[in-house]
């Protein structure tokens, strides 16, 4: 695994760990409900593109993270809206990381000083 693979996949993971119930509570039926499943995945890939953005992590490693596709399809063929959702919740969850965290370009020079 490249270190930019693990960052990606740390970065989605941290935006499921937002969603836990004592945080932001997005999880709700993620185990038992494929749907709600699909828009957690999809929330997780947004927030994780917005750190990679923010991080400029390069984007090659986006194909790694596409296993939810034909289930963001059926999600978005379903709720047209559900793109968008997923977007301001992602942004929610990265707000919610920094606010605690700090900003990772900050927190990163901190570290490395």
């Amino acid at each position: 695994m490249t270190p930019e693979h693990a960052a990606a996949t740390a970065a989605h993971e941290g935006i499921h760990w937002v969603g836990h119930e004592s945080r932001l509570d997005t999880l709700k039926g993620y185990f038992t409900d494929r749907a709600l499943r699909a828009r957690e995945e999809l929330r997780a890939e947004c927030g994780a593109a917005i750190i990679g953005a923010m991080t400029g992590l390069a984007p090659h490693h986006l194909e790694d993270h596409a296993a939810y596709v034909a289930d963001w399809l059926t999600l978005l063929k379903s709720d047209p809206r559900a793109f968008l959702s997923a977007a301001a919740k992602a942004q929610a969850a990265v707000d919610w990381l920094i606010a605690r965290a700090g900003h990772p370009i900050d927190t990163a020079a901190t570290q490395a000083a």
